[in-house]
This record gives structure tokens, sequence and C-alpha cells, in this order.
């Protein structure tokens, strides 16, 4: 069970660092640039074959997916570095998490995958959840605005990076399985990375940047490389499905970036977020039976 719990810790990390930036007044886009550069050299560093990088069959068409998987990293992880700012950790992370009914639809329509009333039923009330998770009183019309419309960007996001891997998981699998697609991915987020602050004349790196950089990347990538290990650890030694350890691992993330936002950060819990929270849970339990 540590795995598990190295992987829930890890991904809340991620959220918890986003709202710490905004109060020691670090530069986001800067900290996530060398997040991406960390989570690189960590992925080469784990990196079973080292030599698959220099091997010209590592290079062929299917490379472009972990490009543009990158490229689609650096900019959802801006979307949720807004929201987290914006609508708090607990929706963040729940915004995330309901992401996972878009390899579902995907897998539903484009594999023809079986599926049953519990997945149908499931997708209508993460559609619930999002609605009253996102929906907010403001004195301001733009704030609101703001608010709801960048969590949905998240969940649109995460959808869409969780159904290209999806889709290579299923076609490319020997990639992801040697670990080359996940230092790709990486790479290709922080050069996308470097591409836009060159654009935006604001490549010089601050102490605070790197600093905080440094500190996102790591559990960056781990978050990745613990969920990997725990799908293998509990799958052999208790026999646990793949969608019971998704389940599992997605329900206790929720959990605990809520708990962490409610004491640390004082965010707001109304009736109707702890209604949408719950069916929120219960979505991602119907979706996975």
């Amino acid at each position: 069970m540590i795995y598990l719990l190295l992987s829930i810790l890890s991904s809340s990390l991620l959220l918890i660092f986003f709202k710490l930036f905004e109060k020691y007044q670090i530069e986001t886009i800067k900290a996530i640039s060398i997040n991406y550069l960390i989570a690189t050299l960590l992925a080469f560093i784990f990196l079973p074959n080292k030599l698959l990088v220099i091997h010209e069959d590592a290079y062929q068409l299917n490379i472009l997916f972990p490009i543009l998987l990158g490229a689609l990293f650096f900019i959802v992880f801006n979307f949720c570095n807004l929201s987290t700012r914006s609508a708090g950790i607990g929706m963040t992370s729940v915004a995330m998490k309901l992401a996972l009914i878009f390899p579902i639809v995907f897998g539903i329509f484009i594999y023809k995958e079986p599926t049953n009333l519990f997945q149908v039923v499931g997708i209508i009330l993460a559609l619930i959840a999002l609605v009253l998770l996102t929906y907010q009183k403001s004195e301001s019309q733009v704030t609101k605005n703001w608010s709801s419309y960048i969590v949905v960007l998240v969940w649109v996001g995460s959808g869409v990076c969780d159904s290209i891997l999806q889709f290579v998981n299923r076609t490319f699998l020997h990639l992801v399985q040697s670990g080359f697609f996940t230092l790709i991915t990486f790479l290709s987020a922080f050069l996308m990375s470097v591409i836009y602050l060159l654009k935006i004349n604001n490549l010089r790196y601050d102490k605070r940047s790197i600093v905080g950089g440094v500190l996102l990347g790591i559990p960056n990538y781990f978050s990745i490389y613990f969920l990997l290990k725990t799908l293998a650890h509990l799958s052999q030694y208790y026999n646990l499905t793949s969608a019971t350890i998704f389940t599992l691992n997605n329900i206790l993330i929720i959990l605990f970036s809520v708990i962490i936002g409610f004491i640390f950060f004082k965010e707001k819990i109304t009736i109707r977020k702890v209604i949408g929270f719950i069916i929120a849970l219960l979505s991602i339990i119907l979706i996975t039976l």
C-alpha cells in the first residue's frame, strides 16, 4: 500500500505547490518550465535502457504522440495553476479526476468497448457534479465566469490528455513500457515552455522560479512513477483490477486535496460543493464498475 500512498501524496503536492506559488509570489510559468526540465531528467535517470535515446527505431512516426501530449501537458498544467488559484485545490482536483469519463466515452464509441448502465449513469452524474462544483455566485460576473470556465478547461484538457494516453497505450504499448514515451513527453513540455517564454521575451529564470520548479518537478514525475508501481503491486499481491485501483487512487486524491484545501488554505465548503463532491465520487465509482 506504500506505493498507493506515495501516488496520492505526489498528485496532491502538485496542487498544493500551485497554491504556495501564489502565496510566495513565484512566477508560475517559469516554475512550470523548470518543473518539466526536472521531470525530463528524472525520466532519463529512471529509463531502463538509456540506449533508446540514440536508437533510430525510437524516432519513428509514433514519436509525434508524446510530442503532442507534452505540448498539451504544458497548456493543461497552466490551466491547473489558474484553476487552483481561482477555484481552489478541491475543485481543481475533482475536475482532473472527472476527466476519467473522456477515455471511457472514447472507448465506447471509437474502440467499441462494452459498457453498462452503471457507466452511463456515472457519466451523467459526472457532468452534474461538474456543474455543481463550477457554478458559484460572485459580485463580479467576470470573476464568476473566469473561475467556472477555467475549471471546465482543466476538465476538458485533462480528458484529452487521458484519451491520447489511452490511444498510445493501446497502439504503441512498447513505447510506454520502455519509459521512452514518458521521457519524450516531459521533454516536449519543457521545450514548449521555453518557446513560449522566448515568445514573450521572459526566458530569464530567477531563483524563486528555479526552486519552485524543482519542488514541482519531483512530485510531477513521481505521480506517474508511483501510479505505475501501484498498479503493478496491487494487481499482483491483492488481485485488484486496474479499474478498482484507479478508482481508489482518484477518490483518495480528491478527499486528501479537499481536506488540505479546507484546513491549510481556508477554502470555503458550501452545501452545493459538498453535494458536488459526493456526486463526483459516486460517478467515478460507477464509471469504473
